[in-house]
């Protein structure tokens, strides 16, 4: 796969004080200082996916040629909850590319393990634990708090407290 060369576009990635610029890369978080170069959902999303590396190095390589660069782009919540989505998107991809590959060979003269993998009905088994689960509810609503909060601002409201007098 090829790797993003990140030299070609270093001005338009630093600033003039030599810091990391992150969300104006990005047209859905558009500043007006600075002209986006991507789109995350239009660019980076069908790389991210295509490149379906867990561990995000190849994805970070391909995306923007920097490590160091992409893990600061990871940072801001606006941009960490729309890659941790895909990310766990990979995870799920992955396996399922697995399970298929699983059955096929379950049908292989060699195949027999993974015939009674495929009888037994392993690859029912959850993919997550109850931790992990509470932990992605938690996130959920977190982000959800945030998204009401924003709007609410945005709109110039405030909560009331409907609690007695």
């Amino acid at each position: 796969m090829k790797h993003f060369d990140y030299e070609t576009i270093r001005d338009r990635v630093i600033d003039k004080y030599n810091r990391h610029i992150v969300l104006a890369l990005f047209e859905e978080f558009q500043r007006t200082e600075y002209v986006p170069i991507w789109s995350l959902h239009r660019d980076w999303y069908p790389i991210f996916m295509d490149t379906a590396d867990p561990t995000e190095y190849e994805t970070a390589m391909r995306l923007i040629g920097n490590w160091e660069h992409y893990c600061i782009i990871r940072i801001p919540p606006k941009i960490r909850a729309h890659m941790d989505k895909w990310a766990k998107e990979v995870e799920v991809k992955l396996r399922s590319d697995a399970i298929r590959a699983m059955f096929r060979h379950s049908t292989a003269p060699n195949g027999a393990a993974a015939a009674k993998w495929v009888a037994e009905g392993s690859f029912m088994n959850r993919m997550m634990s109850k931790k992990a689960d509470k932990q992605m509810e938690e996130q959920v609503r977190e982000e959800l708090a945030d998204k009401v909060e924003a709007d609410m601002h945005r709109l110039g409201l405030k909560v009331v407290s409907g609690g007695k007098s």
